[in-house]
């Protein structure tokens, strides 16, 4: 058999050692053997001994019939080892009856298989969903124990002796049997309070690995909203850019060809221009459609759009005829990415309805002012037509304005100006940029 082929026996056990039960299945065969091993004289007796066992049972058949009752009352303890992991409650009632039957015929002394007792209890301490049940199990299991040695110290019965020893004299029922019984009860009651204390001390590290756990589920999922919130938000300012980009871009190319449409047969130099704006500006377009791609591909391959490039915006639309008047205030400075691209994006939205909507022969006026905490906006136009409406599905127009504005914590204020017109004024933090 090729070597890729064996068996992995290693595997396999492994694999079955992480199973409770058939860790406690092993368990309960270790000390079914054990206490086979520690009581082989009673099966196999020398001459000496067997007198000793005579003297107990008083006859052979006397102890085949405890044997056989002791190993039903082991069954009931081995049964509820290998049930534990699945019902532990269930589990621990086994394990007392047994245990309880081992004890009232104390011709038999304790033996590897109780164990059980203490293994079952520190199971149900483990797996207890409170410290309250933990401790009621190990009370109900300790009760046990101390009303099977006050029955031993006040039953006639109890004059038998223990198996290989010398017949004894049970103690007298009065004053002092309570204490006699703690006495007895003592070695028993210390092994279960080990195993409490051990299924505590489990069900708490459990309790705290499954608080972290919890919590690591908890911060995975908030992590995952999160994700998914800046997917939507991504998602959102593409949309934006992109409806800047080719909104202004076929804006211009519509204006211009209208124009030059109307003046190719009496004024073909004024076609030639409107050609060549529409070519310049469609270009202008693709280069910025380019270089959104390229951020998201994490390789931008031109410049990106800025208060710098606001003049090379302005001459564009000087072209279509729109006449266009830039004023920068204050001392100019470099503007965090999101600001310094969102100037330019509001004045070209602004222009673009301007361009749409303040009708021919129109002129507006863009300020850019830089302040000490801020940089300010403010667009006018002398035209009577109404602003382009805010698309209310995606937040294109005004309200992409809006959007972007509210994105940078800044402030936004549009409408009807003074005296006609209309005016788009905005106030970007510079400390805001998120």
């Amino acid at each position: 058999m090729p070597a890729s082929a064996s068996p992995n026996y290693a595997g396999t056990v492994a694999d079955l050692w992480r199973k409770p039960v058939f860790r406690l299945l092993l368990t309960a065969a270790l000390l079914a053997g054990a206490t086979l091993v520690v009581n082989g004289g009673v099966y196999f007796a020398d001459p000496g001994h067997r007198k000793q066992l005579l003297a107990v049972f008083g006859d052979y058949d006397a102890l085949r019939g405890a044997l056989l009752l002791w190993w039903g009352f082991a069954a009931l303890l081995m049964a509820g080892l290998v049930v534990a992991s699945r019902w532990p409650v269930a589990a621990l009632v086994l394990v007392l009856a047994g245990g309880i039957g081992h004890q009232l015929d104390n011709r038999f002394t304790l033996q590897p298989i109780d164990l059980a007792v203490p293994i079952v209890l520190f199971v149900v301490a483990a797996r207890a969903r409170t410290r309250l049940e933990a401790v009621v199990a190990a009370a109900v299991a300790a009760a046990a124990v101390f009303a099977v040695n006050v029955h031993l110290l006040v039953s006639p019965a109890s004059k038998a002796s223990d198996l290989g020893k010398l017949p004894r004299t049970p103690g007298q029922a009065g004053a002092g049997t309570v204490a006699a019984a703690l006495g007895n009860s003592l070695p028993v009651l210390l092994v279960l309070g080990l195993a409490l204390a051990l299924g505590e001390n489990v069900r708490s590290r459990r309790l705290v690995v499954d608080t972290l756990r919890q919590r690591a589920e908890e911060a995975e999922r908030a992590q995952q909203q999160h994700q998914a919130l800046a997917v939507v938000r991504e998602r959102a300012r593409i949309s934006r850019e992109l409806h800047d980009i080719v909104g202004h871009g076929l804006s211009v190319i519509v204006a211009q060809a209208q124009g030059g449409a109307a003046a190719l047969d009496r004024h073909p130099d004024r076609t030639a221009e409107a050609l060549r704006t529409i070519v310049g500006t469609g270009r202008e377009a693709l280069s910025d459609t380019r270089r959104l791609l390229g951020v998201l591909d994490g390789n931008p391959a031109v410049r990106p759009a800025g208060v710098a490039t606001l003049p090379e915006l302005v001459d564009r639309l000087r072209g279509t005829g729109l006449r266009v008047r830039l004023r920068i205030d204050g001392e100019p400075r470099p503007l965090p990415a999101d600001v310094d691209l969102s100037v330019h994006r509001i004045v070209q939205e602004a222009l673009t309805n301007t361009l749409k909507h303040a009708g021919a022969g129109a002129a507006a006026e863009v300020s850019v002012r830089y302040t000490a905490a801020a940089v300010e906006i403010d667009v006018r136009d002398g035209g009577g037509g109404v602003p382009d409406p805010p698309v209310t599905a995606h937040g294109y127009g005004l309200r992409g304005i809006a959007e972007r504005v509210d994105g940078l914590g800044g402030e936004l204020d549009f409408g009807p100006a003074d005296g006609g017109g209309f005016v788009v004024s905005a106030r970007l933090p510079l400390g805001a940029a998120r």
